[in-house]
């Protein structure tokens, strides 16, 4: 299933293809890069090679440990059995619903409306609507003072800056959750890792507007939840009750170039 991206400076939507539902991460499983719709071709090619990252190295633990426990001190993102992110998760459920019957709906019409023009895309859009609004902007959560990068977001392509800003955020992050009390240290916890390539960004802005903020204008997850950059690649954990948000943004980037890391299972659903 996909989301139809809206652009923020035209306003207009338009659909996109139908991509892989990305598996669920857990600390304890082994992870591959895998790109969200491997059947349809890029609309240029990538820089990298998207086939595999190795998530195994002891310092990638370490910092990804230090990413749970730091969202967990922040008390952002990590309950996913309130009321609230329950609520959430099944209007996201419902609108799941709603656009894939508008996308029936077309396909099954050779002159048929629009797929705007259908009852279900409506619904779809109402729903994602009201959970924009529930949320509220995200654009400072987990984005905490005291790990802000010491250089701009802007800096697409030089590959060493950006390893440069996560070795800070990374060190940052592990100088202030020092002597953490045991039961913030929990790696129980589920989540996933989040795949953002800066050089194959567009910065149209849509990952922004659905997001409601969580992705900045540059597709730029908050750097709170930054974990490693390599290959190109900045690899970021996404907190249990942040899954749906993330969603949002990534099913309307049209360039992939933020996307799930493909874990060793795979579920149907981003809430199984």
């Amino acid at each position: 299933m996909s989301w139809p991206s809206n652009d923020r400076h035209t306003g207009k939507h338009s659909a996109w293809p139908e991509g892989e539902d990305p598996a669920k991460f857990r600390i304890a499983d082994d992870t591959v890069v895998s790109p969200q719709t491997p059947n349809r071709p890029l609309p240029y090619s990538p820089r990298y090679n998207r086939t595999m990252l190795d998530f195994s190295p002891k310092q990638f633990q370490s910092s990804l440990a230090d990413t749970v426990v730091w969202c967990k001190m922040k008390s952002v993102g990590m309950d996913a059995d309130s009321d609230d992110v329950r609520q959430r998760h099944a209007l996201y459920t419902e609108a799941e619903q709603q656009w894939e019957e508008a996308q029936e709906t077309i396909r099954r019409g050779r002159s048929g409306p629009k797929i705007e023009e259908t009852k279900q895309w409506q619904k779809a859009m109402a729903l994602l609507k009201q959970i924009r609004d529930s949320l509220g902007p995200m654009d400072r959560n987990l984005r905490s003072p005291e790990l802000k990068p010491s250089f701009s977001l802007d800096e697409f392509e030089d590959d060493a800056l950006w390893a440069q800003a996560v070795a800070e955020v990374v060190a940052s992050r592990s100088r202030l959750r020092a002597g953490t009390p045991a039961e913030k240290r929990d790696m129980t916890v589920a989540g996933r890792l989040l795949l953002y390539n800066p050089s194959e960004n567009l910065a149209c802005g849509a990952a922004e507007v659905s997001s409601n903020g969580f992705f900045d204008v540059n597709n730029v997850p908050p750097w709170d939840i930054w974990i490693d950059f390599s290959e190109g690649t900045l690899v970021s954990w996404v907190p249990p009750a942040l899954l749906d948000v993330a969603q949002m943004g990534i099913y309307v980037n049209p360039e992939e170039c933020i996307r799930w890391a493909k874990g060793a299972r795979r579920y149907q659903s981003i809430y199984a």
